[in-house]
């Protein structure tokens, strides 16, 4: 197809900060994700990015504060890449999602594994 860069971008290589790792949470511009690889591996990525998964998956990982409901919105603090349930000084990243069976987990304060779907452009 004319003008078709590459299909069906699940994965794109993008800048993210120094000292990104795998399983990581980023937000590039709109793109909200998980790094697929680390900063500077994986095939095709130059030494300052690396390849997010961007596909709006539902995604096991560390959030910082309780979780209620499914919806709740997560955020990123962009400096440590960290997710929160604090929405001053940061910029959303995702919501809270059920498990694949419906089921849904609450979590209370401090930091621990949440089910989390990034927002999708």
């Amino acid at each position: 197809m004319k003008n078709l860069a590459f299909r069906p971008g699940n994965e794109l290589s993008l800048p993210v900060p120094s000292g990104t790792v795998s399983g990581e949470p980023v937000k590039v511009g709109a793109f909200c994700g998980v790094a697929a690889t680390s900063r500077g591996e994986g095939v095709g990525n130059i030494a300052t990015h690396a390849s997010v998964d961007i596909t709006g998956a539902v995604f096991q990982i560390d959030v910082d504060g309780a979780i209620t409901g499914v919806g709740q919105p997560i955020y990123i603090i962009t400096a440590t890449r960290a997710l929160t349930v604090t929405a001053t000084d940061n910029e959303l990243w995702g919501h809270s999602a059920c498990a694949a069976d419906g089921s849904f987990t609450t979590k209370s304060s401090g930091v621990g594994p949440a089910l989390v779907k990034p927002l999708t452009v």
